[in-house]
């Protein structure tokens, strides 16, 4: 009877980690960077100067 329950706890516990990694992985996945285009400054006489920065 004793070993019974061992193995059955043993697989609820082995179903337990597996949760726990598929949580934990989805949880690590990086979030998508996008970039964008800014206009830094305007002088006189010359085109407009565009810098492209990431944001996160």
């Amino acid at each position: 009877m004793e070993a019974e329950k061992s193995k059955e706890l043993e697989i609820r516990l082995q179903k337990m980690f597996e949760l726990n990694k598929q949580s934990q992985s989805a949880k690590e996945q990086p979030q998508a960077k996008f970039y964008t285009s800014d206009v830094i400054r305007r002088r006189k006489g010359k085109p407009d100067k565009r810098i492209s920065r990431m944001s996160i």
